[in-house]
C-alpha cells in the first residue's frame, strides 16, 4: 500500500506536473488560490497554537531546518538548466566561487602590468601612457616594488590643462595605492575595494614585494565573464594546431585549463599552466624543448615549452592521448 501511495500518489504525478508545469499552473492556479483562502483560518489557528506552545517551552527555536545549505544551493544550480539560462547559471556559480579564489589567481602579474617610473622624463611618461588604454596606472619610484601611488588619466589631463604638461608635479596628482596580500580571497577584496572606494589594488607577496595588480573589472569578470570594450582585443588562450594538439598561453589559469580540457590539475604553489609546467620540468628552458608528462581523467598530457621569452614560458604546447584503463581480472 505504501509503495502504491508513493509511486502513484507522489512521484509519478510530480513528474507529469514538471513536464506540463506551464499548462497545469495556468489551470490550477485559481483553484489553489481559492482553496488557500478557504483554509487560511485553519492555517492561522495551527500556526498560532504552535507559536503559543513554543513560548511556553523553556528552549529556543530557530528556523535552521528551513535554511538551505551552500551545497544544496550549488546542487540546485547544476540542475536548473530548464529554468535558468546558461549565462545566469554561470554568473551564480561565479558568485559562489568568490570565496574560494585568491586574488593572485585573477591578478595581472607584475611582469605584465603596465607601470610608469616617476624618475623618468615627464614627456616620456606621458607618451607611454598615451600608447595604452588604461585609466589608472601604478607609479613606482625606481623599483617596481616601490609603488608610490596610482595616477588617474583624468587627473593627469586636468593638471596638464592647468599647469602645462611640462610643469606637472606628479606627486600632487597621485592617489594613495591600496596594498593587499596576494592571498586575500576575491570576496574579501571586493569588500575592501568597496569600503575604500578604489578601483585597483596592488598585491604584495609574502616578502612585501609587488606580485601584481587587480582591478575591479578583473573581479567582476569572475562573475559575468570577460568584459571587453572597443579598445580590447579578444585574447585566445587556446589554439588548436592539430588533432589533439594545442598551443596554450602560459598565463592561462589552471581553473580555465581544467574547464577547457575537462581535467583536474591542482597545485597549491602555482596558478597558471606555465607555472605548472615549470614545476614539472624543474628548470627554466631556453631554446631546448623540454616535456612534462602527466595523466588526469583518463587522459595523458604532454606539456612542452613552445615559446620562451626572457626566461618566461609564454606558450605551452599540449598533446593529449586517451589512456585505456585495463580491467583487473581475478
Amino acid at each position: 500500500m505504501t509503495y502504491i501511495s508513493i509511486v502513484f500518489g507522489e512521484l509519478y504525478p510530480k513528474r507529469i506536473a514538471l513536464n506540463l508545469k506551464d499548462a497545469l499552473a495556468i489551470r490550477t492556479a485559481p483553484i489553489i488560490i481559492g482553496i488557500g483562502k478557504l483554509v487560511s483560518p485553519f492555517v492561522w489557528l495551527l500556526a498560532a497554537s504552535t507559536n503559543f506552545l513554543s513560548h511556553l517551552t523553556p528552549m529556543s527555536f530557530d528556523d535552521a531546518d528551513e535554511k538551505m545549505t551552500r551545497d544544496e544551493i550549488a546542487y540546485m544550480l547544476t540542475n536548473s538548466e530548464e529554468t535558468l539560462d546558461a549565462d545566469e547559471i554561470e554568473m551564480l556559480q561565479g558568485v559562489f566561487s568568490l570565496d574560494e579564489l585568491m586574488a593572485r589567481e585573477v591578478m595581472v602579474p607584475r611582469t605584465d602590468a603596465f607601470m610608469v617610473d616617476i624618475q623618468d622624463d615627464s614627456q616620456a611618461i606621458i607618451q607611454s601612457i598615451l600608447k595604452q588604454n588604461y585609466s589608472r596606472i601604478p607609479v613606482y619610484d625606481g623599483d617596481k616594488d616601490n609603488v608610490i601611488g596610482i595616477i588617474h588619466t583624468k587627473s593627469l589631463l586636468k593638471a596638464g590643462f592647468v599647469d602645462g604638461f611640462d610643469n606637472i608635479v606628479w606627486k600632487r596628482i597621485l592617489q594613495d595605492p591600496l596594498f593587499v596580500p596576494e592571498t586575500i580571497f576575491v570576496d574579501d577584496l571586493l569588500k575592501e575595494l568597496r569600503n575604500t572606494q578604489r578601483q585597483m589594488a596592488i598585491l604584495l607577496d609574502e616578502y612585501g614585494g609587488m606580485a601584481g595588480l587587480v582591478t575591479l573589472e578583473d573581479l567582476l569578470e569572475e562573475i559575468v565573464g570577460e568584459i571587453d570594450d572597443e579598445t580590447d582585443k579578444a585574447a585566445i588562450d587556446v589554439h588548436q594546431i592539430g588533432e589533439d594538439t594545442y598551443i596554450v598561453q602560459g598565463t592561462m589559469t589552471l581553473n580555465d585549463f581544467n574547464n577547457y580540457f575537462d581535467v583536474e590539475l591542482e597545485s597549491d604553489d602555482v596558478d597558471t599552466i606555465a607555472g605548472y609546467y615549470l614545476t614539472g620540468v624543474g628548470t627554466i628552458p631556453t631554446t631546448e624543448k623540454l616535456s612534462y608528462e602527466l595523466v588526469s581523467q583518463n587522459k595523458q598530457f604532454i606539456l612542452t615549452n613552445d615559446k620562451v621569452k626572457n626566461g618566461r614560458v609564454t606558450k605551452v604546447k599540449v598533446q593529449i592521448t586517451e589512456v585505456e584503463i585495463e580491467e583487473e581480472t581475478e
